[in-house]
């Protein structure tokens, strides 16, 4: 693909990211600049340098116990990912023993079926029930 035509894309993209990232640099600007700044009619979106400021920050975690509510944080979504990845790895392996012992058991009857010809896989489909796949029946 030409150069030419990633132009767009690229230009889409950018854009994109743009919108999307937009918020969370609004958010950050409106933390450093003072309240007389951020409620005036028209804030600005670069800030002055001069009126920035971590000052609220260090007075958020003076007056609230911040760290406390980001250490229960850390601990409850590590105990949510802990029981979920427990969780998924015996479905999958549920799933794994189960789907090996079905491909595991086909692979054996029709080996069998190739190698004495004594027996046949019929199709009855959905109508016989679970025969959809093999059944195996005397020639």
């Amino acid at each position: 693909m030409p150069a030419s035509r990633n132009i767009p894309t690229l230009i889409a993209a950018l854009a994109l990211a743009i919108v999307i990232l937009f918020p969370v640099y609004w958010m950050f600007v409106t933390s450093l600049l003072p309240t007389t700044i951020v409620l005036t009619r028209d804030p600005p979106l670069l800030p002055p340098l001069a009126s920035a400021s971590f000052a609220a920050y260090g007075e958020v975690f003076a007056r609230r116990p911040v760290l406390t509510w980001f250490l229960n944080s850390v601990a409850v979504t590590s105990g949510s990912v802990v029981i979920a990845l427990l969780a998924s790895t015996l479905a999958g392996e549920f799933a794994f023993s189960i789907s090996l012992s079905v491909a595991l058991l086909y692979l054996g009857v029709v080996a069998k079926g190739l190698d004495t010809g004594r027996y046949r896989a019929r199709n009855y489909g959905y109508a016989a029930g679970h025969c959809d796949l093999l059944c195996i029946g005397k020639q």
